[in-house]
């Protein structure tokens, strides 16, 4: 520093004591928090939990995910008739893991709805009444074989995100049983609009088929996962369920009602046709991919392209940045196949950004629309 001039000289040396200042600080702290870490009775809180704080839940969990009316209730409380498990229903543990007093908030919620107590509805607190979801969970764990939570989906503008969802699961849960439920989509829209009466049934079947993607995601990414098909239960299923999962479900299938199993609905009232015959597709296609008898994929090549398809579908679908509104005003029945096809968006800020919005979901119209609209792109 002899080359400097005092006043640098001066702020240099301002600087450097004011940094071996903080660094003394920074050590105090440190060597402070190890020694009251050190003391008995004393527990950290981490952000990411130990294993030591949620067992081996890693293998030991056990979750059924779908569309909401899917079916995912009925399952859960059919493997809830097990010793051996005990399943929530939608704690959507993503969201609400580390709520301090989890277990009185989830009874409070399933009171809300006036649910009786069951595996289902109620949670004991195991005498600590302040632990949070990790806490929870470990606590089940040691009483059951199986923990988890039964994860229906609606629309992602009522606050549901299946893909926060996958992350958590995907972090915490890769080792664990996942039974995705599938279910004709007439009957899983009509059961939505009779029970929440929403104004834009379309958007419902853009989360059906959003929920479908997020299930084959589970399915090529966990291990341990299968799709239980509604129309195809009986008590064959759950022998087949019981030795995969090493349970007692001996009294599973008596959950199910079978006129109920056998009934069918027309199709929503103002779906748009299109639309809705998009998910009935997949729908088939997906389940002619899976064998009944033993809950196995026939063909994993067939799979995987449908996985790829549904997801290129899916991205167009959503990418709008307005929701999809029915198209069964009498405006878009009178314009054309064409005009039918494209969602209308009520807030369009020009022309232009109508047409790009309107051509990014061109592949949604059937394949043989896009020659003739093709064709006629330019024409006056």
């Amino acid at each position: 520093m002899r080359g400097m001039p005092l006043r640098m000289r001066d702020l240099l040396g301002s600087f450097l004591h004011r940094i071996e200042a903080i660094a003394r600080a920074w050590n105090e702290r440190r060597k402070s928090s190890s020694a009251r870490a050190s003391q008995p009775g004393h527990r950290n809180t981490p952000s990411i939990p130990s294993p030591s704080d949620i067992d081996d839940l890693y293998a030991s969990g056990i979750f059924v995910v779908g569309h909401a009316r899917s079916g995912t209730t009925v399952l859960q409380m059919a493997l809830n008739t097990s010793p051996d498990i005990f399943m929530f229903g939608e704690a959507y543990l993503h969201l609400h893991h580390a709520k301090p007093g989890f277990a009185a908030w989830y009874r409070a919620m399933h009171a809300q709805f006036k649910n009786p107590p069951g595996k289902d509805s109620y949670c004991p607190d195991f005498g600590a009444p302040d632990a949070d979801g990790w806490a929870t969970l470990g606590a089940l764990r040691r009483r059951y074989r199986l923990v988890g939570d039964k994860l229906a989906f609606r629309h992602r503008s009522l606050g549901y995100d299946p893909t926060s969802s996958f992350k958590f699961l995907a972090d915490h849960f890769l080792g664990s049983y996942f039974l995705c439920t599938l279910r004709n989509p007439n009957d899983v829209l009509w059961s939505n609009q009779t029970m929440f009466e929403p104004s834009a049934i379309d958007n419902y079947i853009v989360s059906y088929l959003e929920c479908l993607s997020h299930e084959l995601d589970i399915f090529f990414l966990f291990d341990r996962s299968v799709f239980v098909t509604y129309e195809d239960i009986e008590p064959q299923t759950f022998e087949v369920l019981g030795k995969w999962l090493g349970c007692d479900l001996g009294q599973a299938f008596s959950c199910y009602n079978e006129d109920r199993l056998a009934s069918r609905h027309p199709a929503p009232i103002g779906a748009d046709p299109a639309l809705l015959q998009l998910a009935v597709t997949y729908y088939t296609r997906l389940r002619r991919l899976i064998d009944p008898s033993t809950l196995t994929c026939t063909s994993r090549f067939a799979l995987d392209k449908l996985h790829r398809e549904l997801a290129a579908d899916v991205a167009r679908l959503t990418e709008a940045s307005c929701p999809v509104r029915s198209i069964a005003d009498p405006q878009a029945q009178s314009a054309g196949p064409v005009r039918r096809l494209l969602p209308l968006c009520d807030k369009v800020g020009s022309l232009s950004a109508f047409m790009k919005k309107a051509w990014r979901l061109v592949w949604m119209m059937p394949s043989e629309m896009r020659p003739a609209l093709r064709a006629n792109r330019n024409d006056p």
